[in-house]
């Protein structure tokens, strides 16, 4: 499966790029039907997983692929039994047929140097991590073969990339994701992809050029390492034994509190543990179907299309061509402080002595004026009335203003014990047939015949009347110690002096 070659000079592919938006060339693509994925077994010491899980050949296979190579025992290291492949539609083939009969070899680690360097076919094309700046030797090797690789730890950090990134498949797979980075653009990205953004106290952009991340300051990563920290810190059990049981079999739990007793009830510290089956993790496999199903300029067909910000970032070779590094993006800009509009001076007009007192003897005047004028046109009991209102509005202003605002329900709880103690006062008034100043506090409030027990209806009323006022001033009180109970600290001197006292 080759692609037309690129010009050695380097620069031709940047140019080829910046020119595709006014004359884009037509991309090489390869119907799916054409092409055969191969995934070998991982030979990377101590590398347990496998490329691509079962339910993944099943995708490729829905999508159009013509077969899926899984060499023998390939999943053995993670669990993942050949019957699984087999009943997913792959075909089972030794080592040498999946090298030489796939257009396509997706591994975890990449091709080692020796026997699968020397088994790609020409033109094929590898899916792997490479890490090509750290590797240089083998990237030469690869432009040897003429086969075009991508890097999956090359894919760029952009929204485009989301659909096979870790933080994504981790969160739809029910992890708690959370991410730190100390560029503010990062956040968005980070909750855009469902995980949590963690961030320190420190206000300090650490956005540099190109995208990455400049050195931060002393006080900001002795803050950084606290917070890690503080995510470090023991946890309760997360997982229970029945969410393990309703995992699918194939799927890992990764417990990284495993040493200190795990967060996971069917952790066992210090072992690799097997439970129903449940052992194997599907996120890379997640992550490099989704790249391959990605490359597709048309529909159900393969192409390496440079334009894309994704392939352009991750591919290493096409056809044997080094390709140098894309284009590192530019930084974000930077965000504009607007300057803060000036604010107005308020001139303030100072006042002569004279004007002040004119203006106080003025307010009092016009205030006193009105007072004889209401009660010259009213009389003597509404003015009575109006100042008692007054005093009282006024004196319970301050009373209430003074009061913290936690304080407020406490104070309306005794308001209203006291508005029942009004109502015993009214009885005790018409009862001595003494003038009631009070305002009953219970609507229906009859008056009571002043006999020991009610003798008529209206005395029958005005008894339980009396009774649920007791009940509004009891509950009102207790009430009211309850609540301030719980501002209070309470000191235990007096019997710790005394239990001392009983010791001596």
């Amino acid at each position: 499966m080759l692609y037309p070659r690129l010009a050695a000079d380097p620069g031709v592919v940047a140019r080829r790029s910046a020119s595709s938006s006014s004359s884009p060339s037509p991309v090489p693509v390869v119907p799916y039907s054409s092409l055969t994925v191969g995934v070998p077994r991982e030979t990377y010491p101590n590398e347990r997983r496998v490329a691509i899980t079962p339910q993944n050949v099943a995708l490729l296979l829905k999508k159009g692929f013509s077969r899926v190579l899984i060499e023998r025992g390939a999943g053995e290291a993670a669990e993942l039994l050949d019957q699984a492949y087999e009943q997913a539609g792959a075909t089972l083939v030794d080592r040498a047929t999946v090298w030489s009969q796939s257009n396509i070899i997706l591994k975890v680690r990449g091709p080692q140097p020796g026997d699968e360097i020397e088994a790609l076919q020409q033109g094929s094309t590898i899916i792997s991590f490479l890490y090509p700046a750290q590797n240089k030797q083998l990237v030469d090797q690869l432009a040897s073969r003429r086969v075009t690789a991508f890097a999956m730890d090359m894919v760029p950090r952009i929204s485009r990339a989301q659909t096979f990134d870790a933080l994504r498949c981790a969160r739809r797979l029910g992890a708690i994701v959370r991410g730190f980075d100390t560029r503010p653009a990062v956040r968005e990205q980070v909750q855009s992809l469902g995980a949590e953004f963690i961030e320190v106290d420190i206000q300090e952009d650490g956005a540099g050029q190109g995208g990455y991340a400049k050195e931060m300051s002393k006080e900001f990563i002795e803050a950084e390492m606290k917070l890690f920290m503080e995510q470090c810190r023991e946890e309760y059990v997360l997982t229970l034994i029945k969410m393990v049981a309703a995992m699918k079999p194939g799927s890992v739990i990764v417990d990284l509190a495993a040493e200190a007793g795990g967060n996971c009830e069917a952790t066992v510290p210090g072992q690799l543990t097997k439970y129903h089956d449940v052992t194997s993790s599907t996120l890379y496999s997640n992550n490099i179907t989704k790249y391959l199903l990605s490359m597709a300029p048309q529909e159900k067909s393969f192409g390496v299309d440079l334009s894309d910000e994704v392939v352009r970032g991750s591919i290493v070779t096409l056809n044997g061509e080094i390709l140098p590094p894309a284009p590192r993006p530019a930084p974000p800009p930077t965000p504009k402080v607007e300057a803060a509009a000036p604010a107005k001076e308020q001139t303030e007009l100072a006042l002569t002595p004279w004007q002040k007192a004119t203006r106080d003897v003025a307010t009092v005047t016009a205030g006193m004026g009105t007072t004889l004028a209401l009660g010259k046109a009213t009389g003597p009991i509404f003015m009575g009335n109006m100042l008692t209102f007054g005093l009282a509005g006024l004196v319970g202003y301050r009373a209430v203003w003074g009061v913290a605002p936690a304080l407020h329900s406490p104070l309306m709880s005794v308001t209203n014990a006291i508005s029942g103690e009004s109502s015993f006062f009214i009885v005790i008034c018409i009862d001595t047939n003494e003038p009631a100043l009070g305002m009953v506090g219970i609507g229906g409030f009859f008056i009571m015949g002043g006999g020991y027990l009610p003798s008529t209806i209206p005395e029958f009323l005005g008894a339980v009347s009396v009774l649920l006022a007791f009940v509004n001033v009891s509950g009102g009180f207790v009430v009211t110690k309850r609540m301030l109970d719980m501002f209070k600290r309470w000191c235990f001197c007096f019997q710790s002096k005394m239990l001392a006292a009983y010791n001596l």
